[in-house]
Protein backbone atom coordinates (compact mmCIF):
# COMPACT_ATOMS: atom_id res chain seq x y z
CA UNK A 1 0.00 0.00 0.00
CA UNK A 2 2.85 2.64 0.94
CA UNK A 3 4.35 2.24 -3.02
CA UNK A 4 1.04 2.76 -4.22
CA UNK A 5 0.23 6.12 -2.09
CA UNK A 6 4.19 6.70 -2.85
CA UNK A 7 3.37 6.28 -6.92
CA UNK A 8 -0.16 8.47 -6.40
CA UNK A 9 1.43 11.21 -4.84
CA UNK A 10 4.57 11.46 -6.70
CA UNK A 11 2.52 11.74 -10.33
CA UNK A 12 0.07 14.16 -8.59
CA UNK A 13 2.99 16.36 -7.70
CA UNK A 14 5.00 15.77 -11.37
CA UNK A 15 1.95 16.77 -13.49
CA UNK A 16 2.29 20.23 -12.21
CA UNK A 17 5.93 20.10 -11.79
CA UNK A 18 6.96 18.54 -15.04
CA UNK A 19 6.16 21.03 -16.70
CA UNK A 20 7.86 24.09 -15.05
CA UNK A 21 10.95 21.88 -15.44
CA UNK A 22 10.11 21.87 -19.27
CA UNK A 23 9.54 25.30 -19.30
CA UNK A 24 13.04 26.33 -17.43
CA UNK A 25 15.61 23.83 -19.35
CA UNK A 26 14.32 25.77 -22.82
CA UNK A 27 14.76 29.35 -20.93
CA UNK A 28 18.37 28.23 -20.18
CA UNK A 29 19.04 26.58 -23.04
CA UNK A 30 17.54 30.12 -25.30
CA UNK A 31 19.69 31.85 -22.70
CA UNK A 32 22.60 29.77 -22.91
CA UNK A 33 22.82 30.23 -26.70
CA UNK A 34 21.95 34.55 -26.31
CA UNK A 35 24.62 34.56 -24.09
CA UNK A 36 27.25 32.50 -26.27
CA UNK A 37 26.07 35.05 -28.88
CA UNK A 38 26.75 38.30 -26.91
CA UNK A 39 29.83 37.49 -25.78
CA UNK A 40 30.87 36.80 -29.16
CA UNK A 41 31.14 40.41 -29.32
CA UNK A 42 33.47 40.69 -27.16
CA UNK A 43 31.33 43.11 -24.76
CA UNK A 44 30.02 45.12 -27.64
CA UNK A 45 26.57 43.14 -28.28
CA UNK A 46 24.41 45.82 -29.81
CA UNK A 47 21.03 45.91 -28.03
CA UNK A 48 18.80 44.25 -30.38
CA UNK A 49 21.11 41.38 -29.00
CA UNK A 50 21.35 42.23 -25.20
CA UNK A 51 17.85 43.31 -24.21
CA UNK A 52 16.53 40.21 -25.30
CA UNK A 53 19.03 38.34 -23.48
CA UNK A 54 18.15 40.16 -20.68
CA UNK A 55 14.58 39.45 -20.43
CA UNK A 56 15.88 35.75 -21.12
CA UNK A 57 17.79 35.87 -17.88
CA UNK A 58 15.04 37.36 -15.62
CA UNK A 59 12.47 34.77 -17.27
CA UNK A 60 14.62 32.02 -16.46
CA UNK A 61 15.44 33.76 -12.46
CA UNK A 62 11.81 33.96 -11.99
CA UNK A 63 10.75 30.61 -13.25
CA UNK A 64 13.74 29.42 -10.81
CA UNK A 65 12.33 30.87 -8.04
CA UNK A 66 8.80 29.53 -8.56
CA UNK A 67 10.29 25.87 -9.47
CA UNK A 68 11.73 25.94 -5.75
CA UNK A 69 9.07 27.32 -4.21
CA UNK A 70 6.50 25.15 -5.95
CA UNK A 71 8.61 21.98 -5.38
CA UNK A 72 8.18 22.99 -1.29
CA UNK A 73 4.58 24.18 -1.49
CA UNK A 74 2.88 22.08 -3.61
CA UNK A 75 3.27 18.61 -1.68
CA UNK A 76 2.80 20.82 1.56
CA UNK A 77 -0.33 21.89 0.17
CA UNK A 78 -1.52 18.03 -0.67
CA UNK A 79 -0.58 17.52 3.15
CA UNK A 80 -3.01 20.40 4.17
CA UNK A 81 -5.84 19.29 2.06
CA UNK A 82 -5.85 15.85 3.54
CA UNK A 83 -6.50 16.98 6.76
CA UNK A 84 -9.72 18.49 5.19
CA UNK A 85 -12.66 17.35 2.77
CA UNK A 86 -9.77 15.08 0.97
CA UNK A 87 -8.91 13.28 4.36
CA UNK A 88 -12.15 11.73 4.91
CA UNK A 89 -11.72 9.20 1.22
CA UNK A 90 -7.91 8.95 2.28
CA UNK A 91 -8.53 8.00 5.21
CA UNK A 92 -11.17 5.54 4.46
CA UNK A 93 -8.24 3.23 2.15
CA UNK A 94 -6.34 0.37 4.03
CA UNK A 95 -3.15 2.52 4.75
CA UNK A 96 -1.97 3.13 8.30
CA UNK A 97 -1.72 7.23 9.10
CA UNK A 98 2.07 6.28 9.19
CA UNK A 99 1.63 5.22 5.92
CA UNK A 100 0.15 8.53 4.89
CA UNK A 101 2.52 10.58 5.81
CA UNK A 102 5.18 8.46 4.91
CA UNK A 103 3.87 8.37 1.23
CA UNK A 104 3.98 12.15 0.88
CA UNK A 105 7.02 12.56 2.57
CA UNK A 106 9.24 10.39 0.40
CA UNK A 107 7.69 11.62 -2.81
CA UNK A 108 7.95 15.26 -1.85
CA UNK A 109 11.26 14.90 -0.77
CA UNK A 110 12.26 13.00 -4.25
CA UNK A 111 10.85 15.89 -6.30
CA UNK A 112 12.24 18.46 -4.59
CA UNK A 113 15.81 17.09 -4.78
CA UNK A 114 14.81 16.42 -8.46
CA UNK A 115 13.98 20.31 -8.54
CA UNK A 116 17.21 21.25 -6.98
CA UNK A 117 19.26 19.24 -9.25
CA UNK A 118 17.77 20.92 -12.39
CA UNK A 119 17.89 24.62 -10.79
CA UNK A 120 21.70 23.89 -10.24
CA UNK A 121 22.18 22.68 -13.36
CA UNK A 122 20.57 25.47 -15.27
CA UNK A 123 22.69 27.37 -12.38
CA UNK A 124 25.92 26.02 -13.81
CA UNK A 125 24.93 26.09 -17.26
CA UNK A 126 24.29 30.23 -17.10
CA UNK A 127 27.12 31.24 -14.43
CA UNK A 128 29.76 28.31 -13.34
CA UNK A 129 30.52 27.04 -16.87
CA UNK A 130 30.56 29.44 -19.27
CA UNK A 131 33.32 31.29 -16.86
CA UNK A 132 34.63 28.07 -15.73
CA UNK A 133 34.50 29.28 -11.88
CA UNK A 134 33.74 25.29 -10.58
CA UNK A 135 37.99 25.27 -10.63
CA UNK A 136 38.05 28.39 -8.31
CA UNK A 137 34.96 26.97 -6.54
CA UNK A 138 36.82 23.78 -5.30
CA UNK A 139 40.04 25.75 -4.60
CA UNK A 140 38.52 27.52 -2.26
CA UNK A 141 36.20 25.11 -0.29
CA UNK A 142 38.85 22.28 -0.39
CA UNK A 143 42.25 23.69 -1.03
CA UNK A 144 43.28 23.09 2.61
CA UNK A 145 42.18 19.81 3.19
CA UNK A 146 43.37 16.38 2.43
CA UNK A 147 41.16 13.30 0.37
CA UNK A 148 40.41 11.62 3.42
CA UNK A 149 38.57 14.80 5.02
CA UNK A 150 36.97 15.82 1.87
CA UNK A 151 35.42 12.27 1.35
CA UNK A 152 34.04 12.54 4.82
CA UNK A 153 32.81 16.18 4.76
CA UNK A 154 30.72 15.94 1.30
CA UNK A 155 29.14 12.20 3.00
CA UNK A 156 28.12 14.24 6.32
CA UNK A 157 26.81 17.22 3.92
CA UNK A 158 24.91 15.10 2.07
CA UNK A 159 23.74 13.57 4.86
CA UNK A 160 22.84 16.29 6.59
CA UNK A 161 21.39 17.80 3.19
CA UNK A 162 18.86 14.76 3.36
CA UNK A 163 18.15 15.48 7.65
CA UNK A 164 17.52 19.12 6.67
CA UNK A 165 15.17 18.63 3.38
CA UNK A 166 12.84 15.70 5.55
CA UNK A 167 13.28 18.18 8.64
CA UNK A 168 11.17 21.18 6.61
CA UNK A 169 8.58 18.70 5.24
CA UNK A 170 8.33 17.37 8.86
CA UNK A 171 8.05 20.75 10.36
CA UNK A 172 5.51 22.12 8.12
CA UNK A 173 3.63 18.76 8.44
CA UNK A 174 3.42 18.87 12.45
CA UNK A 175 1.91 22.89 11.71
CA UNK A 176 -0.81 21.56 9.32
CA UNK A 177 -1.59 18.93 12.61
CA UNK A 178 -1.19 21.64 14.84
CA UNK A 179 -3.71 23.87 12.99
CA UNK A 180 -6.38 21.04 12.44
CA UNK A 181 -7.22 21.68 15.86
CA UNK A 182 -8.17 25.01 15.45
CA UNK A 183 -11.63 23.80 13.33
CA UNK A 184 -12.23 26.53 10.70
CA UNK A 185 -9.36 28.64 11.88
CA UNK A 186 -6.85 25.60 10.90
CA UNK A 187 -5.72 28.07 7.81
CA UNK A 188 -4.59 31.27 9.85
CA UNK A 189 -3.29 28.70 12.99
CA UNK A 190 -0.99 26.95 10.48
CA UNK A 191 0.75 29.89 9.14
CA UNK A 192 0.57 31.66 12.71
CA UNK A 193 2.62 28.22 13.70
CA UNK A 194 5.05 27.89 11.01
CA UNK A 195 6.34 31.81 11.15
CA UNK A 196 6.08 31.88 14.97
CA UNK A 197 7.76 28.74 16.12
CA UNK A 198 11.25 29.40 14.21
CA UNK A 199 10.94 32.88 16.38
CA UNK A 200 10.89 31.36 19.44
CA UNK A 201 13.25 28.52 19.16
CA UNK A 202 15.53 30.85 17.67
CA UNK A 203 15.47 33.39 20.98
CA UNK A 204 15.89 29.66 22.63
CA UNK A 205 18.54 28.66 20.70
CA UNK A 206 20.27 32.13 21.48
CA UNK A 207 19.83 32.09 25.18
CA UNK A 208 21.23 28.47 25.26
CA UNK A 209 24.57 29.37 23.05
CA UNK A 210 25.44 32.08 25.34
CA UNK A 211 25.10 30.41 28.45
CA UNK A 212 26.54 27.46 27.13
CA UNK A 213 29.48 29.69 25.48
CA UNK A 214 30.02 31.05 28.97
CA UNK A 215 30.18 27.56 30.75
CA UNK A 216 32.82 26.76 27.93
CA UNK A 217 35.09 29.58 28.58
CA UNK A 218 35.02 29.31 32.27
CA UNK A 219 36.21 25.78 31.62
CA UNK A 220 38.93 26.48 29.43
CA UNK A 221 37.43 24.74 26.33
CA UNK A 222 37.88 27.32 23.82
CA UNK A 223 42.09 27.36 24.22
CA UNK A 224 42.12 23.52 22.91
CA UNK A 225 40.45 24.74 19.97
CA UNK A 226 43.37 27.03 18.57
CA UNK A 227 45.52 23.88 18.21
CA UNK A 228 43.38 21.69 16.83
CA UNK A 229 42.82 21.45 13.05
CA UNK A 230 40.03 23.35 11.22
CA UNK A 231 38.87 20.28 9.81
CA UNK A 232 38.25 18.51 12.24
CA UNK A 233 36.31 21.39 14.25
CA UNK A 234 34.21 21.09 11.15
CA UNK A 235 33.31 17.81 11.36
CA UNK A 236 32.77 17.80 14.93
CA UNK A 237 30.69 20.87 14.52
CA UNK A 238 28.49 19.24 11.46
CA UNK A 239 28.13 15.92 13.96
CA UNK A 240 26.59 18.06 16.44
CA UNK A 241 24.22 19.80 13.75
CA UNK A 242 23.74 16.38 12.50
CA UNK A 243 22.32 15.17 15.76
CA UNK A 244 20.19 17.89 16.86
CA UNK A 245 19.07 18.07 13.14
CA UNK A 246 17.99 14.16 13.90
CA UNK A 247 16.46 15.22 17.24
CA UNK A 248 14.17 17.59 15.47
CA UNK A 249 13.08 15.49 12.60
CA UNK A 250 11.86 12.50 14.96
CA UNK A 251 10.23 14.97 17.18
CA UNK A 252 7.80 16.64 14.61
CA UNK A 253 7.07 12.78 13.15
CA UNK A 254 6.28 12.52 16.33
CA UNK A 255 3.99 15.34 16.90
CA UNK A 256 2.63 14.72 13.02
CA UNK A 257 1.74 11.46 13.79
CA UNK A 258 0.41 11.42 17.28
CA UNK A 259 -2.07 14.16 15.89
CA UNK A 260 -3.12 12.09 13.14
CA UNK A 261 -3.29 8.85 15.02
CA UNK A 262 -5.47 10.47 18.21
CA UNK A 263 -6.72 14.03 17.43
CA UNK A 264 -7.45 13.67 13.87
CA UNK A 265 -10.13 16.47 12.90
CA UNK A 266 -11.43 16.98 10.01
CA UNK A 267 -13.34 19.65 8.45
Amino acid sequence: MLSKLITHEAKRIGRFLLPVFGALLILTALTRVMEAVCLGWQGRAPLWLSIPTAFLLIGTLFCSIFLTAASFGLPVLHFYRMLGQEGYLLFSIPATISQQIWSKLLSACVWMIASLGVFFGCLWALVLQPFDMMEQIKLAMFSQLNQSWIVLFLIMLVFLFILTLVGNFLYAYSCCALGMQFGTNRLLATLVLYFGIPVVLQIVALIGIVITGAILAACGVFSTFATAQPASLCVAFLGIVTIVTILWDVICYKITLYLLSKRLNLV
